[in-house]
């Protein structure tokens, strides 16, 4: 073999060595940051365990850290914990980097996690919801808004506030309604109460190329709205309901929250979108400010200067590599079960 050949190749193989040696110290370092990060939340887990409930942590038992978010950073202000909603409310965050999920994201149950801890600290004297959302599923838009009536119940003179975003629509209008005061911004869009559920058919187009369904199913309701199938008005009428009676749960809880009556709120409730000018005339939120005027009325109502805290979790590589690998991993579940595109999506605030 020619002589410059040769060095080419050991240095190609000594190359291939050197990567293969970073990665397996890359390896082990994330398993011993991985080890000690274990090793810190069973800690924290056995501190809280043993009654120490002076620091808020999520229902896993993992520690949140605060950081100083807004007003003043004395220890004797008011704390309130700053929660923000953002993206479409769904159980499942939609955002990742990479393999590897954001932590801190839309997910109603991270959410959800942070308002309980902050209705466990007996500090914490209100909650500001910031909502950015076009709305998403029913269920995990109505579990956040219960857990926020559950700590503003939890002790006395507590409150929410709702400072809505960019949009704060259908399920994002529908959190906010939970909040003792809700503002937005000159530039807000919220509205769209209303609920759906988005089908498909496309009977016709297999009938065309040959296409055949095959259900065996223990009553012609179980098939509900194959798309594969013509539709079936019984089909309409029973999903119809569902729609109706979350729908009519929705108005109730806008009239309820906003003092308004039934007729008022059936007015605009048509699923259409309000500006913030809007909304402020049709009483759906009390007014139109930015946020040092906001933080101003929060001071206010809790009477006394306020110190905002954001939650972050205590995190280590090992986590992030974790959760991004099951998410992959549950993506690539979702996707092999070819049934669900003969069910109807997810009922939806949106």
């Amino acid at each position: 073999m020619d002589p410059q050949k040769k060095i080419g190749c050991l240095q190609g193989c000594l190359s291939a060595i050197a990567i293969l040696i970073a990665l397996i110290i890359g390896i082990v370092v994330m398993i011993i940051l991985g080890l000690r990060g274990c090793d810190k939340k069973l800690s924290e887990m056995d501190s809280r365990l043993q009654g120490d409930k002076n620091w808020p942590v999520d229902v896993m038992g993992g520690k949140y850290k605060e950081q100083w978010s807004a007003g003043v950073d004395k220890a004797d202000a008011l704390k309130v914990v700053r929660i923000s909603l953002d993206g479409v409310i769904s159980r499942e965050s939609d955002k990742n980097l990479g393999i590897f999920k954001e932590m801190d994201a839309s997910s109603a149950v991270v959410v959800r996690d942070k308002i309980r801890a902050a209705k466990y600290d007996e500090n914490v004297k209100a909650i500001i919801i910031e909502i950015n959302s076009p709305g998403g599923e029913v269920t995990m838009s109505d579990l956040i808004w219960h857990e926020l009536k559950e700590f503003k119940s939890s002790s006395p003179n507590r409150k929410v506030f709702a400072y809505l975003m960019d949009m704060a629509c259908s399920g994002g209008y529908y959190v906010a309604c939970a909040a003792d005061y809700i503002y937005a911004l000159p530039t807000t869009i919220t509205g769209s109460i209303g609920v759906i559920i988005p089908a498909l058919n496309a009977s016709a187009l297999a009938e065309k190329i040959g296409i055949k369904p095959v259900t065996i199913a223990s009553s012609k309701n179980k098939d509900l709205l194959n798309p594969l199938m013509p539709t079936d008005p019984e089909h309409v009428s029973i999903v119809k309901k569902a729609v109706d009676e979350s729908y009519e749960r929705f108005v109730d809880i806008v009239c309820k929250a906003r003092a308004l009556s039934l007729s008022d709120v059936k007015e605009i409730a048509d699923g259409r979108i309000l500006s913030a000018k809007d909304a402020l005339s049709n009483k759906l939120i009390d007014g139109i400010v930015y946020e040092e005027d906001f933080l101003g009325i929060v001071e206010k109502a809790l009477g006394g200067e306020i110190k905002v805290v954001k939650y972050e979790m205590d995190s280590f590589f090992g986590n992030y590599l974790l959760d991004g690998l099951m998410m992959k991993v549950t993506e690539s579940v979702k996707r092999s079960i070819t049934t669900e595109i003969s069910r109807p999506t997810t009922m939806q605030y949106r």
